[in-house]
């Protein structure tokens, strides 16, 4: 009966890529879609429909590369983050972000109690779906899958690959340390630091039983996600790098 209750407001897409139980991703922010019954306005379609503040681009593709590779599960998102971010508490601020780039974002101005309830049921949903697949596998380890922009408010960001932690520090930092040999600016906490609700998604999931499930967050640079021979090399050394760590930790 529960699960009827959640299908109402689906969010999610679970796609199993073979029986590697051990592993499990997620993507929190893998569309630009809108549930049925919203469309982008004419502002929002020229200002936010297809960039960062409604996608993470490319994450997606690198999500569906690791769990394919891996021949594990991945979870996504099936809406935009602008609709409902999943990757905030409810009470967040930025759960339904009014401005990017200091201009409004019409789909969320004005919402009344009605409307946002109904779009934390799709925020529901989809953590419901990463618990259900974390009850179901028992994985022993978690990743979420992110990018982000390679400059921000005028700012350029050198750093290639950001790895967010809160709960597995030196988790983390393990990955970190391959990548950097492998010849990239890699960086823990960077450009954001998952020590302030940023990990948000994946803290819930790592923290689905008493003993929390190891995990960590990738944060991509989105030029290199969009671009294929950039692409190709860094997916195929994050799997490389995944691969090294899982095998060595305890």
């Amino acid at each position: 009966m529960q699960k009827q209750i959640y299908k109402q407001h689906e969010n999610s897409d679970v796609v199993k890529y073979g029986n590697n139980t051990g592993l499990l991703f997620t993507c929190d922010h893998a569309t630009n879609v809108l549930p049925q019954g919203h469309e982008w306005s004419e502002e929002d379609q020229r200002n936010f429909a297809n960039t960062h503040w409604a996608v993470d681009i490319g994450a997606l593709n690198l999500a569906k590369y690791l769990a394919n590779h891996t021949e594990s599960t991945l979870v996504n998102s099936k809406y935009s983050r602008l609709y409902c971010d999943v990757n905030r508490q409810i009470q967040s601020e930025s759960l339904f972000r009014q401005t990017g780039d200091n201009q409004k974002i019409e789909l969320n101005q004005n919402l009344s109690l009605e409307e946002q309830w109904i779009r934390i049921q799709y925020h529901s949903n989809y953590h419901f779906e990463v618990r259900q697949a974390i009850h179901e596998l028992k994985p022993k380890f978690i990743y979420s899958i992110h990018s982000f922009t390679p400059e921000y408010e005028g700012k350029k960001r050198d750093v290639e690959i950001g790895i967010l932690t809160s709960i597995f520090d030196e988790f983390g930092e393990a990955h970190q340390q391959i990548l950097k040999n492998k010849g990239y600016d890699c960086r823990i906490n960077e450009p954001y630091t998952g020590k302030k609700g940023l990990n948000y998604s994946i803290d819930c999931a790592c923290l689905t039983f008493a003993k929390p499930t190891v995990g960590t967050l990738f944060e991509v640079r989105n030029d290199i996600l969009s671009n294929p021979e950039r692409f190709a090399k860094v997916s195929a050394d994050i799997l490389a790098t995944i691969l090294e760590v899982i095998g060595k930790w305890k």
